[in-house]
């Protein structure tokens, strides 16, 4: 069968996706124990008992934008395809949703057969990056009557996984505020991801490693992370924008690394203000 809506994801773009990304590690390890039950034969004793407690696969990441909730789901990917041989997906949202709307609803049906194949056949990770943009808000005036039936028609899908169908769900949201309410609850479990100073203060010494920068204490990323939070006028930060930060030194420095390095390293020592 041709498949025109959701498109593998290579292993190379998931290596690339999930390099120099670190923290979260609570979330990760709460996902992969969900991929093991999915993709590990459980019997249908244990089934019952997971389903009577509301476990199941599908879950719902929300947060800011550059949080890491794509690089989380990544890592799943990642571990899912080395530890059970199981590939993973992406909806192209795109083209669902053409300009000629009449189509959005069997492209969706399309689409999630698709999906039903490949779990038969191997098993499947699906991400839904984005999601919101497959959502409409119910009763709202601009509300389009195709789009709601293509929500319906994703919605029944999501009711009637079970863990027997070898299928994971990952969402992905910037703005679950409007996401149907219909569709929310169908995801068994919503997290809401936010960045973890542990984690960026990993990034920081990983890319100070990445120029060859030895960061002897924790103070030496600390005084690092303190002025990049000072330069983003002490709003919460998250990797994305540690990432710029480095950026906007190597700039300062005229893109000449040795310059980077040098001011990188009179940050650490305190020397250096923004």
């Amino acid at each position: 069968m041709e498949r025109s809506f959701i498109f593998e994801l290579e292993e190379d773009v998931i290596k690339r996706k999930i390099d120099y990304f670190y923290g979260s590690d609570m979330i990760i390890s709460k996902y992969k124990a969900i991929a093991d039950k999915v993709f590990k034969e459980v019997d249908d004793k244990e089934i019952e008992i997971l389903s009577a407690f509301g476990f199941g696969s599908k879950i719902l990441m929300y947060g800011e934008p550059g949080v890491g909730k794509t690089s989380i789901a990544y890592q799943i990917a990642s571990y899912v395809l080395n530890e059970f041989g199981v590939s993973a997906f992406t909806f192209s949202v795109p083209s669902i949703i053409r300009s000629n709307l009449g189509d959005t609803t069997s492209n969706m049906k399309e689409a999630i057969e698709n999906v039903r194949e490949i779990a038969r056949e191997t098993g499947i990770l699906l991400i839904l990056d984005e999601i919101d943009r497959l959502s409409v808000v119910r009763n709202s005036e601009n509300e389009l009557a195709e789009m709601k039936r293509a929500l319906l028609e994703l919605n029944d899908f999501l009711d009637n996984i079970s863990l027997k169908d070898r299928i994971f769900i990952i969402g992905i949201t910037n703005h679950s505020d409007i996401l149907d309410n219909g569709l929310k609850r169908r995801f068994d479990f919503l997290d809401e991801i936010v960045p973890e100073e542990k984690g960026l203060l990993t990034i920081i010494e990983n890319l100070n490693r990445l120029i060859g920068i030895e960061t002897k204490s924790s103070t030496d990323c600390q005084n690092i992370f303190k002025e990049a939070k000072l330069f983003y006028e002490g709003e919460d930060i998250n990797g994305d924008m540690i990432k710029k930060y480095y950026k906007k030194l190597l700039i300062d420095s005229n893109f000449d690394l040795l310059g980077l390095k040098n001011s990188i390293s009179k940050i650490m020592l305190g020397e250096n203000k923004t």
